[in-house]
């Protein structure tokens, strides 16, 4: 059987009296190495246990035995310190995983059996090391499989929104979609629903992740924009695809994310007539052919919150060069976390705008107006890259805009 070995650290040239016999009398072998070495090459494999002799300066031997329990903790042994015996200094914290003594007390009889005890314990401490290291991979391995099944689901997600922007004669559609991580409480639809009638709806489902993911898949399928009139085929109007979101919502009865802010706009392609109702989402803005915009402000609570709402209908005629921009309170939320410190950033000003209007106290509902849709959605897609790069607090960011050509 291969004789012990204690590695003996030293940060002083001062040996304590009885180390040499203490390791003799329990039969190690040892090797003496100053604490840079041990730095710089790591711990003996053969080492079982492990003596530090702390430089005689406080502070450097307060951040030497720092350093040195943290290296050793990477190859976990037992520690012993050896400290002067007038020494007040304080012993620094040393990682949980490494058993660590201290003692000033260097008689043979008393440093052979706390160093014996050291050495018996290499076996346990390299297995409990062992064990860690297997729950350490284990919970990499999950989370890398969690990461993965995440990037699946947001795949899936992302293929629920349209493949391709549609044109349907004079009208186009422009969309901005920024989720903060790979799952979306957001979501949108563009869908014709006959000759003449195509529905537009954008949804932001209550809270982030997973929860919020799996509600926008319940409102896909419950946002149908059909509808019946006699024998003919009348699509239903906004506030009764709402109406009947919510019914969906409250009947499902979800324990979490059981709520959302919703707009839901049809538009007629011949006569460019759109009808809109809104369930506690932003005010959808209205951008005029001569630069000019409007918040559109019909009534409505957020969907799925309580039985029998009501969502007022506006209703309008879309003019050549108009566009009309339906988004979540992620625009908003761009201009929240950009405010802090970021000079190049549009800002809102201190005023008396209500909050649900501070939209158009920004820069950005200026550059709107002055340069049109396409160039306001590149500014604020640019803009969320950045902040997000940045690591401030988002919020999902959808924006989507009908338009129709001059």
């Amino acid at each position: 059987m291969p004789r012990a070995h204690v590695q003996v650290v030293l940060g002083s040239e001062t040996m304590p009296k009885g180390l040499e016999a203490a390791l003799k009398r329990v039969g190690a072998t040892a090797s003496f190495e100053p604490i840079s070495e041990v730095l710089r090459c790591g711990l003996k494999p053969t080492a079982d246990a492990v003596v530090v002799i702390p430089p005689d300066d406080a502070r450097a031997s307060y951040e030497g035995l720092q350093t040195i329990f943290n290296h050793i903790a990477s190859r976990p042994r037992a520690t012993l310190v050896l400290q002067p015996e007038d020494s007040d200094t304080p012993p620094p914290p040393s990682p949980s995983a490494l058993p660590v003594s201290f003692s000033n007390r260097t008689g043979e009889e008393e440093l052979a059996a706390r160093i014996l005890t050291m050495i018996e314990m290499r076996p346990s401490l390299e297995s409990l090391h062992r064990s860690k290291l297997a729950a350490r991979r284990a919970d990499e391995l999950l989370a890398d499989h969690y990461q993965q099944q995440l990037r699946l689901a947001g795949q899936v997600q992302r293929e629920l929104l349209p493949r391709a922007l549609p044109r349907y004669g004079d009208i186009s559609f422009s969309a901005l979609y920024r989720p903060t991580d790979y799952l979306s409480g957001d979501i949108y639809d563009i869908r014709r629903l006959d000759d003449e009638h195509v529905a537009v709806a954008l949804v932001d489902a209550q809270g982030h992740g997973i929860c919020a993911a799996l509600l926008t898949v319940f409102i896909k399928r419950a946002l149908r924009g059909e509808g019946t009139h006699g024998k003919l085929f009348r699509p239903a109007r906004p506030d009764e695809v709402l109406t009947r979101l919510n019914d969906e919502l409250l009947e499902a009865d979800l324990s979490e994310a059981q709520f959302a802010a919703a707009l839901y706009a049809l538009v007629n392609l011949r006569s460019r007539r759109v009808e809109l109702a809104r369930g506690g989402a932003p005010y959808p803005i209205l951008r005029h052919a001569d630069g000019r915009n409007e918040l559109l402000d019909p009534a409505g609570i957020l969907v799925g919150v309580v039985p029998d709402p009501t969502f007022t209908l506006a209703s309008f005629e879309l003019a050549p060069g108009e566009s009309l921009l339906l988004y979540s309170d992620g625009l908003e939320q761009v201009f929240h976390s950009a405010n802090r410190g970021d000079a190049h950033t549009p800002t809102a000003t201190k005023n008396t705008v209500p909050s649900d209007k501070h939209i158009t106290t920004t820069d950005w509902y200026t550059q709107l107006s002055n340069e049109g849709v396409n160039a306001a959605l590149e500014h604020l897609g640019a803009r969320h890259d950045t902040l997000r790069r940045l690591g401030r607090p988002l919020d999902d960011l959808t924006v989507l805009a009908i338009n129709v050509d001059r």
